[in-house]
């Protein structure tokens, strides 16, 4: 399993908002930082985190069934999250992600981090239900964990676990220069 992850947000070591807070601190425990990286997409602000969304990545989940939406929260508490840690999942706008996508052509990177992790299936686990995602293909889940090329800023690359938007973007605000922390 691969056990690198890029990090874009709530989970940069650098943040000091309140939303991940024990996330941060617990993946600082579970991790290294192998260095500062980017990531071609464009990075929204939903406000409490951010959406990433890939460049030329026009993939659409399933549509939404009609059935009700998943209890992320018990899936929560079987990785050690309290059921209020699973932020994600509770966002719900009204336009697709891809209608967004870099329609202009416009080149745009996605700046942070790339970590080491110690235990990748444990600490994955974890960060899915913080995400908000139901394990499996589901068609309620807002982000999906996809593995991607990241460029550290020695010029290396190196593919890595990246969690990107799959939901509708609605109002969200494009973050110029693709970096969380500057917004």
């Amino acid at each position: 399993m691969n056990n690198l992850l890029f990090v874009y947000g709530t989970l940069l070591a650098a943040d000091t908002g309140t939303t991940g807070r024990s996330q941060r601190t617990r993946l600082a425990r579970a991790s290294r930082i192998v260095g500062q990286a980017t990531l071609p997409g464009h990075l929204y602000d939903l406000g409490r985190y951010p959406a990433l969304v890939i460049i030329g990545d026009l993939h659409r989940r399933p549509a939404p069934s009609t059935s009700a939406k998943p209890d992320i929260s018990r899936h929560a508490a079987d990785v050690g999250l309290p059921p209020d840690q699973s932020v994600r999942g509770q966002h719900r706008p009204t336009a697709r992600f891809s209608e967004a996508a870099d329609q202009d052509g416009t080149a745009s990177l996605v700046h942070g981090e790339l970590l080491e992790l110690a235990d990748p299936a444990r600490s994955l686990a974890w960060l899915d239900a913080y995400e908000g995602i139901v394990p499996g293909p589901h068609p309620h889940n807002d982000y999906e964990r996809i593995e991607r090329t990241v460029t550290l800023t020695d010029g290396a690359t190196a593919s890595a676990w990246v969690y990107v938007w799959r939901a509708a973007l609605g109002p969200a605000t494009l973050i110029p220069g693709g970096r969380w922390l500057s917004r």
